[in-house]
């Protein structure tokens, strides 16, 4: 795949993950479909295709998923017209490079741990992610699998993962905090917010916890990753509530402006269903969808 071909596809999905509006990204990667199609960049194009279903499954929009009711829909699932059926998935990972097998099971790590399905996220790390692992050193793309990962991991506890998987945990916290001195904008937010997660699993201070989950938030809100601070606002929802559902309900509410920023329609549906008296918002959801 040429470099230029290479840049029309990643630059769009490097913008997703900077808190660009999805529907702007879907926007650009469509619009770079024909000039890849052009060169009859088969690599070029699968390569773009896997994100843009990404972006599909958040927004709610998998051609796969059209007659389903909304509660039903899988935003794991990736066939559709896009990538085909699963066989069709099947025969395209393992024809092609390592980078695509990487590619296709970091995006569905992503999206299982944006929504909590955080033993599928943790499988997928292990299994498919980490054994293709040299492929994409020094990549975006390895430090967004750390990054989530770590927080399946740490979602899970160190009682529920293998001796592979602490030390994965072990490392990727690791290289967060790394990275986080020379890539502020991009993983400081993530650094402490990664603490304030290692610090819920170690039943530290219930006020440092709280603290660092808000330096998380405040920094991710700082630097315009809308995606970023709406699941931390989540995670941070989630650790309140078990003691206090008055003082959740702040942090759910932003995640769920937040995602909408983001145009994360799916996530938006599984908020409602899950909290629909919590989030108060009623009125104002068929509104916002009918503006998408």
């Amino acid at each position: 795949m040429s470099t230029n071909t290479r840049n029309r596809a990643e630059i769009p999905f490097f913008g997703m993950f900077a808190g660009e509006a999805l529907g702007a990204i879907h926007a650009k990667m469509l619009l770079n479909k024909p000039s890849i199609r052009k060169y009859k960049q088969n690599f070029g194009q699968w390569w773009l295709d896997m994100p843009l279903q990404f972006v599909l499954n958040l927004r709610g929009q998998n051609s796969n998923d059209r007659d389903q009711p909304p509660k039903d829909r899988d935003p794991l699932n990736f066939a559709g017209e896009l990538l085909g059926t699963n066989e069709d998935i099947d025969r395209m990972i393992s024809g092609e490079s390592m980078s695509h097998g990487y590619m296709f099971s970091m995006l569905r790590l992503i999206i299982a741990t944006i929504f909590n399905k955080y033993e599928v996220a943790a499988d997928l790390a292990t299994n498919y992610c980490e054994p293709l692992n040299e492929a994409m050193v020094g990549t975006l793309y390895c430090a967004l699998t750390e990054f989530y990962s770590a927080v399946a991991f740490l979602d899970i506890g160190p009682g529920g993962l293998t001796e592979q998987q602490r030390n994965m945990l072990d490392r990727n916290i690791r290289d967060v905090r790394e990275w986080s001195c020379n890539a502020k904008g991009t993983f400081l937010h993530k650094s402490i917010f990664l603490e304030a997660e290692s610090a819920r699993v170690a039943g530290e201070d219930h006020f440092k916890i709280l603290d660092k989950y808000e330096e998380a938030i405040a920094l991710a809100n700082r630097v315009g990753y809308w995606h970023d601070a709406a699941f931390i606002n989540e995670r941070c929802s989630l650790w309140l509530r078990r003691f206090s559902r008055k003082r959740s309900l702040p942090f759910l509410r932003e995640a769920y402006r937040l995602y909408a920023t983001w145009n994360a329609n799916a996530k938006l549906l599984e908020l409602r269903t899950k909290y629909p008296d919590d989030l108060f918002l009623r009125g104002k959801i068929e509104i916002h969808f009918s503006l998408q």
